[in-house]
């Protein structure tokens, strides 16, 4: 399944199901998508949950509000994060493969959520 993101008006296509669209879908979150001009933000009321961000002109990372520890208690096998930014207390990854990358930080998203929302996850 082809998921077709939009944001600032440029277009990119990634041929993986489980973005942050269909993560938020699937899972059934109840998260407004927020549209900004270098990013987009999954907010739960007003805190943001995660997002994705522009980091140049043609690469893009995805974003996770946790704190500092459990991001980096959360093995992700083949990838580590590009940063922590300290500032927005959020951990970045890049993205370099889209149809790989995306579906392997599926326990960030979900951390995130939780973290947020305070929300246990069912089975």
């Amino acid at each position: 399944m082809a998921l077709i993101w939009k944001v600032s008006g440029s277009v990119f296509l990634t041929g993986n199901p489980v973005a942050s669209n269909c993560v938020v879908r699937d899972k059934n979150w109840k998260l407004e998508k927020k549209m900004n001009k270098y990013y987009v933000a999954y907010k739960y009321g007003f805190p943001q949950v995660f997002g994705v961000s522009w980091m140049g002109s043609k690469s893009f990372g995805l974003f996770f509000k946790l704190p500092k520890e459990k991001a980096g208690s959360i093995v992700i096998p083949g990838t580590t994060f590009h940063r922590y930014e300290e500032e927005w207390k959020q951990v970045f990854y890049k993205v370099e493969n889209p149809d790989r990358d995306v579906d392997q930080l599926l326990p960030l998203f979900e951390a995130a959520f939780k973290h947020v929302t305070g929300i246990e996850e069912d089975g």
